[in-house]
């Protein structure tokens, strides 16, 4: 067996000559360009072994066959020439050939005798008083650099050349202002002096205003078609930017890239707007086509525009108080209050606007003009040049109560929402009689169940209501809004006997009356008559009772009939039935 440590060497040693095997290649010549019948190019020699000639590969077609036409011996040539009197589309490429066993040479790029292919797209952009202009790369193998024309009264005057063939911008800053209508074209060039064709000439692109006068407070933007004409690349996207009053632009919108008209319609009145277009072109990463920027003083009747009905509830005394967010300065003409009721019916409340300044305004309903029922609204506001803005809807918070059985107050409320995005939490208050307010429920739920003690007087009546904390997701506005007040009164728990006696041991049992677990707070009726119909006794306060006597003595013992009459919460109770009178 072989030993490890013997092992790891020779896999080492193998690996060090695969390495030496990639590393030995001839680096070819640094062929630079063909120009008429010459063929040129940069030395670039190996130290490997001992030089012997450098060939020369040719053929009509691109994808071959190349054959050796020449084999040049002198390390020092740089050029050949190749007669082509006829004019004939050649393609080259060269290789050295040195005496070094085992190392492989590598061919030079293929040239052809072509002048360059010019850039195939070219984009002006005007940023303050410079024009940067941008153009794609060319195709060609020998392009080195490129030359900038600018068109003059005398014609397109070259201006710069710039060296590398991907370096694909130039910024004329020949302007001591923001230039107008410049026009540029490009061309590439290679080693040797040869220049291709012309690109079309590109035109700085133009921006045009209109509107931000009177009642168009609307401004809209014009792209000047013609500056870009000669831009074969779809552009992506328009972006807006915008400066008010000397500040830092910033983005405003993005519109597809088939526009050429675009709007803004967030103009203020007073207000000095500057306004430039970015276009995204296509494949091109940062190098957007820019227009110059244009500037307009506003002088608008202010509009109102879309606004926010942010929340509203009741307050103690009936009323419907909302709020909302508005641009208190537009010149509104009519503003109202459009509530709907359950029925689907519709009526509008004019709001007077002299109490509504502030951006954030709040203003009330009173009862007299709020349904009997629940009820949702929106605002709408019409300003002096006849713009009308609807806002979101709003349903508040209703609550409904009831007292199902002895014990318990169901209360049921409904969902506040302003068709915006808002997270809401119910509280539900509850006041006793003695005027104690505290919070018996908080959470998200729509309904609550409160337990009553029957024997609890403080809670005879219990009045309750919701208070809903509304925060808006953007952290813009918060509040809390209640629902009216409803009050709910125990039924109390009702008991008559069917016999009672003026002679009886117990006290209880000498006089008849119904028994409460609490005496009823509301209206209050019990009579008694005899079997031949007499009203022998009748009374309006529940702590009084019968003790069988009729004008002043003891009643025939015998068989009465009674009727109880009592208001709990607004429902009438009434209990009838006969009770047994012993002497």
């Amino acid at each position: 067996m072989i030993p490890m440590k013997i092992k790891l060497l020779a896999g080492l040693s193998l690996y060090i000559c695969l390495l030496s095997g990639l590393a030995a290649q001839i680096a070819p010549p640094d062929f630079l360009c063909i120009r008429n019948d010459s063929i040129f190019w940069m030395n670039d020699l190996s130290a490997c072994g001992p030089y012997q000639s450098t060939s020369v590969f040719r053929a009509t077609n691109a994808a071959g066959p190349f054959a050796e036409i020449q084999q040049i011996n002198d390390p020092a040539a740089v050029s050949f020439l190749d007669p082509n009197p006829g004019g004939e589309l050649r393609y080259y490429f060269l290789r050295y050939n040195y005496d070094c066993p085992g190392v492989s040479a590598v061919n030079s790029d293929t040239l052809n005798n072509l002048i360059p292919l010019p850039p195939s797209a070219i984009w002006v952009s005007v940023e303050d008083s410079t024009v940067v202009v941008n153009w794609t790369a060319s195709s060609s193998g020998q392009t080195s650099g490129y030359r900038v024309f600018r068109r003059e009264p005398q014609g397109l005057v070259a201006i710069a050349t710039v060296s590398g063939a991907e370096t694909t911008t130039y910024v004329d800053a020949s302007f001591t202002s923001q230039p107008v209508s410049e026009a540029y074209a490009v061309a590439a060039i290679d080693p040797c002096g040869s220049q291709s064709l012309l690109t079309s000439e590109a035109i700085t692109p133009l921006l045009t205003t209109s509107g931000g006068s009177g009642c168009e407070f609307v401004i809209t933007l014009t792209s000047d078609a013609a500056g870009r004409s000669s831009l074969p690349l779809p552009i992506n996207s328009w972006h807006l930017l915008v400066s008010t009053n000397g500040s830092a632009f910033v983005e405003e919108d993005v519109f597809g890239g088939g526009n050429t008209s675009i709007t803004y319609d967030g103009a203020n009145d007073g207000d000095q707007l500057c306004f430039y277009l970015e276009g995204l072109v296509q494949g091109q990463a940062n190098r957007p086509l820019r227009t110059p920027i244009e500037c307009i003083d506003v002088d608008i009747t202010q509009p109102v525009r879309p606004f926010t009905l942010l929340g509203g509830g009741f307050d103690p005394a009936g009323n419907f108080c909302f709020d909302f967010a508005w641009d208190s300065s537009a010149a509104v003409d009519l503003l109202q209050a459009e509530v709907v009721d359950a029925g689907s019916q519709s009526t509008a409340t004019l709001l007077a606007n002299d109490n509504l300044s502030d951006p954030l305004a709040q203003t009330c309903l009173t009862p007299a003009e709020l349904p009997d029922e629940n009820f949702s609204l929106n605002l709408r506001a019409e300003d002096v040049c006849d713009n009308i803005v609807i806002t979101n809807r709003l349903n508040p918070v209703f609550l409904s109560g009831q007292t199902p059985s002895n014990g318990t107050n169901l209360l049921n409320w409904t969902a506040f929402t302003t068709e915006e995005d808002i997270s809401v939490t119910y509280r539900l208050e509850r006041t006793t009689l003695d005027g104690t307010a505290e919070i018996i429920y908080s959470g998200e739920d729509l309904t609550h169940i409160d337990l009553i003690e029957p024997t609890d007087a403080n809670r005879a009546l219990s009045c309750y209501r919701v208070l809903a904390d509304v925060s808006y997701a953007d952290g813009s506005f918060s509040s809390t809004y209640a629902s009216e007040t409803v009050c709910l009164e125990q039924q109390p728990m009702i008991y008559l006997p069917n016999v009672f006696s003026s002679s009886a041991t117990q006290i209880l049992n000498r006089e008849f009356c119904p028994n409460f677990a609490r005496l009823p707070t509301g209206a209050y009726q019990f009579d008694i008559w005899d079997r031949w119909g007499g009203h022998v006794f009748s009374t309006t306060d529940p702590a009084t009772c019968w003790r069988g006597d009729y004008r002043g003595r003891l009643a025939e013992t015998g068989v009465y009939l009674y009727v109880l009459r009592l208001e709990i919460g607004g429902r009438t109770i009434e209990r009838s039935g006969d009770v047994t009178f012993l002497r």
